[in-house]
């Protein structure tokens, strides 16, 4: 089983070796350009990847709900600004809200109060699996305006 990664973007050649989606998403990842950021931008990549492009504001920890997936991977890179991710387990979920819908790959949960929490910041990149539930947007302080990129990896090339 794969687990969650945190590392510096110019680390991200190392995790290549995990299958030829995972080398476009990273060097998706390693070649963004912030300057060219365009807000709900999706762009399709070869082998099943997709770049998203997000501008949220960024809220209290008591408005953020756990998303998990279970076909594709997440991995977040942070433009501008920094935020909180929260990450647990998904089999260790207490409430959850939404059971898993396979057409949107997502099932929803309460955050709960023993999630760990994770600041982020321009210059890194987090890997969410399967098995991580995750909940973005936590301000760092009073709410701001982030920009962050989600790279969806396909667990498998069927």
């Amino acid at each position: 089983m794969q687990k969650m990664i945190i590392d510096r973007i110019e680390n991200a050649p190392h995790y290549f070796g995990l299958g030829p989606q995972w080398k476009t998403a990273l060097t998706a990842v390693m070649e963004y350009d912030p300057a060219k950021f365009e807000k709900g931008a999706k762009t399709e990549l070869e082998n099943g990847v997709r770049f998203l492009q997000f501008e949220p504001t960024t809220k209290d920890r008591s408005e953020v709900i756990f998303e998990a997936h279970r076909k594709y991977a997440d991995i977040m890179i942070f433009a501008a600004g920094e935020e909180k991710l929260a990450w647990k387990s998904t089999p260790d979920l207490k409430n959850i809200t939404e059971a898993y819908v396979e057409e949107r790959d997502c099932l929803l949960a309460d955050l709960d109060d023993d999630a760990l929490e994770v600041p982020m910041k321009p210059g890194y990149f987090i890997v969410f699996m399967p098995q991580d539930a995750h909940g973005p947007d936590i301000a760092i302080g009073e709410p701001a305006t982030a920009r962050r990129i989600v790279v969806k990896v396909p667990m498998s090339l069927d």
